[in-house]
């Protein structure tokens, strides 16, 4: 046995367990998820005994087969047990089976895998690659800059005022060090320390630049559909290297578009914390920042009358502003807080359809 090998083994059966444990916890519920991460971290250490042993490759590979297909036979016995429901519950019976099936069948899949990659380290970039995909899943909802996602983990950071950035370049980090722990196999603990301090120092080197600006950060498109009172179009260069924008468009004045085209290129301008349930009963969420109300006899504009749309503010709130004429309060219409943090600057404050007030906030 290689020096320090059970330390190797402990680490790469934690990679396993966690990447499983994350993969699952968005698609289950929290038992569920262990289930998966302990039945992952076992497959783990059974795969590298079984890699230091006389059994051939493929046997292993047919082994996992028919051990999968077994487990997966048991429990769709199992699942027809009327006195095993009727003793745990709906509720209970299903988070069982969820958990059986979650934790038994992460076995022989997770023994594959550490067992092939231990014996041809090719196959080590295999594991790197569907524990990348594992743990990216759980961010998924992140890409294209939206920090507001996923709700399950930017929602309290929001909520308390912080930064939801930080804690998805803390689990990137985190990450990187697990995956980076199923390559390193190394014979001298001293070689294995010095390799997760390098892999530690370019992890916090890239989140420093990140946070200081260094790396790219995605900005809103198009002037954030109009809203945030920015130029349409970027600035061109003319052939003396003077910029030359676009005018800038008065709020009341922007162009009344049934679709807004790219939409796959915009950026979120704001993050909108409901204090409530609520679900519209159109099925979209209307905020109101402007209104076209009027017909000039061209087209829709900003009304000019008096008592029209009052609930468009012409401005932000120093302390609070109510709204005149606010529908109250009724047997079909509730009253739901919100809290709106811009992340870009926007020309006026927006509400949830009818709001009734608008105060500032940090």
């Amino acid at each position: 046995m290689k020096e320090w090998s059970w330390l190797i083994a402990t680490l790469r059966a934690l990679v396993y367990a966690l990447c499983t444990a994350v993969f699952v916890w968005p698609l289950a519920s929290l038992t569920t998820a262990l289930a998966g991460g302990l039945g992952a971290a076992a497959g783990a250490l059974l795969g590298l005994w079984l890699s230091r042993g006389r059994v051939r490759s493929p046997l292993i590979v047919l082994g996992a087969l028919l051990a999968g297909l077994l487990l997966e036979g048991l429990l769709r016995v199992l699942t027809r047990s009327d006195e095993l429901a009727s003793a745990l519950a709906p509720a209970g019976f299903l988070a069982l089976i969820d958990a059986l099936r979650f934790g038994l069948l992460a076995v022989p899949i997770a023994t594959t895998l550490s067992a092939l990659s231990a014996r041809h380290r090719t196959l080590a970039f295999v594991e790197v690659g569907l524990g990348g995909m594992m743990v990216s899943q759980l961010v998924a909802e992140h890409r294209h800059g939206a920090i507001n996602r996923p709700f399950e983990i930017a929602d309290p950071i929001l909520a308390i005022g912080g930064d939801p950035s930080v804690v998805f370049y803390g689990l990137g980090m985190v990450a990187v060090v697990l995956l980076a722990l199923v390559l390193i196999m190394e014979r001298s603990l001293g070689r294995l320390i010095a390799h997760l301090a390098v892999v530690a120092l370019l992890v916090l080197l890239a989140g420093y630049g990140a946070e200081q600006g260094v790396l790219p950060r995605p900005e809103p498109n198009g002037g954030g559909l109009g809203l945030t009172g920015k130029p349409e179009g970027k600035q061109q260069e003319n052939k003396h290297g003077q910029g030359r924008g676009r005018e800038r468009r008065d709020n009341d004045n922007l162009e009344f578009r049934d679709q807004e085209q790219n939409k796959d290129k915009q950026t979120p301008v704001a993050v909108v914390l409901l204090h409530d349930d609520y679900s519209p009963p159109t099925g979209i969420y209307y905020f109101r920042q402007g209104a076209f109300s009027q017909f000039n006899g061209r087209r829709l504009i900003g009304t000019t009358r008096d008592g029209l749309d009052r609930d468009v503010q012409a401005g932000f709130p120093v302390d609070e502003l109510l709204v005149p004429d606010a529908p109250e309060a009724n047997s079909e219409r509730a009253t739901l807080e919100s809290t709106v943090a811009l992340l870009a600057d926007h020309t006026r404050p927006f509400g949830l359809e009818s709001p009734v007030s608008f105060q500032a906030a940090q």
